[in-house]
């Protein structure tokens, strides 16, 4: 079986790289150890290009294998998810200590009511008003 290597617009990116770093067909395709025909045809989509000859591609280009691929990006993406998920752990527990001081206060509060209302109802029954019928 044959060590190669396919993905949609790989060719498209090696030729981008190429003309990004001002390199020709023919310097490139020397480097790499193919004839510039069969170069170009890896840049057309034509041929798939080994492994071997890709990473050799890449050191030429001086491209590391993540940044070719954006996994930099990918990475990048994932540490802010991450910090993301850092700050919505973070609020959620601070909501729910919030809650906690809420259902404390409301506690409190249902206590207070409770004892204005046997106040109320004390005041009700020593009233002068009461005590006429």
């Amino acid at each position: 079986m044959k060590n190669i290597l396919a993905a949609p617009a790989l060719h498209e990116k090696l030729k981008d790289l190429r003309r990004l770093k001002k390199i020709n067909q023919t310097t490139l395709a020397e480097k790499i150890g193919v004839s510039q025909s069969n170069y170009n045809k890896i840049e057309n989509g034509l041929t798939e290009i080994s492994i071997t000859k890709f990473f050799r591609a890449l050191e030429v280009l001086d491209v590391s294998l993540e940044d070719f691929f954006g996994l930099q990006l990918l990475n990048e993406h994932h540490e802010n998810n991450q910090a993301m998920i850092r700050l919505y752990t973070q609020m959620m527990a601070r909501d729910q200590e919030l809650i906690s001081q809420l259902k404390e206060n409301a506690e409190m509060y249902k206590e207070k009511c409770e004892e204005l209302r046997k106040e109320l109802s004390e005041l009700k029954n020593d009233s002068p008003v009461r005590k006429k019928k």
